[in-house]
């Protein structure tokens, strides 16, 4: 059987593509969770490549600092954000990709706007 024209594109076309080879369901869920991870690989190694840092790592970098100079264990830093601890480890890793909220919550909890904890990343 012959694919459908606007099924043979890559990546706008990912789920028609599933679908028109009959993909069951849970597996189109991991192509597109698979295909979401690529990009966000994709775009960590264009960083590298360009000598740019990891946007999220430079944050994580930037909140460590700033609560190690105000001399705050990542518990403490957590209590006055209203955040679970691992959240500010996983924030200072650069594995958590913080909500505008979240990011308003971690400045004032590091006593600073949020402009001076963004800035230069």
């Amino acid at each position: 059987r012959r694919m459908p024209h606007h099924a043979r594109g890559e990546e706008e076309h990912g789920e028609t593509f599933a679908a028109a080879l009959r993909v069951p369901d849970h597996a189109r869920f991991v192509i597109t969770q698979m295909r979401r991870r690529v990009r966000g690989l994709i775009v960590c190694a264009s960083a590298i490549v360009s000598g740019m840092k990891d946007p999220l790592k430079a944050l994580g970098d930037k909140v460590r600092a700033l609560r190690t100079k105000l001399d705050l264990s990542q518990e403490a830093l957590a209590e006055r954000c209203d955040f679970d601890r691992t959240y500010i480890s996983l924030i200072e890793r650069g594995q958590r990709n913080p909500s505008f909220t979240n990011l308003i919550r971690l400045a004032e909890g590091l006593e600073l706007p949020v402009s001076d904890l963004t800035k230069g990343i």
